[in-house]
């Protein structure tokens, strides 16, 4: 990452890599990239060293192919809450008062992509993104995707996607 990101703010930003790198370096699953080495250059610019893997990203099967069908998002999202099983990374920090609620919403809306090539909101700014995570309720995946989805499917996303913690 740049030197000069973050702008004023940058202080926070390197703070908050920093966290995440720590704690992504703990994480030990075969559905996990490894984390090598993590810093700052002697020109303030932060790295990672990470496993290279070989092929695609799920961002770049989407683009490729399209929304990728049901069964196989189903064999994904077991893969990544198995590696997420492992407890998430920022809980692995000393001073996090976290549960797997955030990843559980994180799993949300990567299985709405997944499953509709679309996000689950697609705001112009990034202000309006994160407000619209907030408060916006999500629209059923099966709204949008292109073949029908199995309603527990739709549920389940739907839920993982719920704005109140407790739900």
């Amino acid at each position: 990452i740049h030197p000069d990101a973050g702008g004023p703010h940058r202080d926070v930003l390197l703070d908050r890599l920093m966290r995440e790198a720590r704690a992504t370096s703990m994480l030990c699953s075969a559905h996990t990239v490894s984390l090598y080495d993590f810093g700052i250059t002697d020109d303030g610019a932060f790295f990672t060293v990470m496993e290279l893997l070989d092929g695609l990203d799920l961002r770049s099967l989407v683009e490729a192919h399209g929304p990728v069908p049901p069964g196989r998002v189903v064999h994904l999202l077991r893969q990544i809450c198995e590696s997420l099983a492992v407890m998430a990374p920022e809980a692995r920090t000393p001073a996090a008062a976290v549960d797997g609620r955030g990843d559980i919403y994180g799993l949300g809306c990567v299985a709405y992509y997944l499953l509709t090539g679309a996000l689950v909101f697609d705001e112009p700014h990034p202000m309006d993104m994160m407000l619209a995570h907030r408060a916006s309720p999500a629209q059923a995946p099966s709204g949008s995707a292109p073949a029908p989805l199995p309603e527990a499917l739709d549920a389940a996303v739907l839920r993982c996607l719920a704005k109140e913690p407790e739900a």
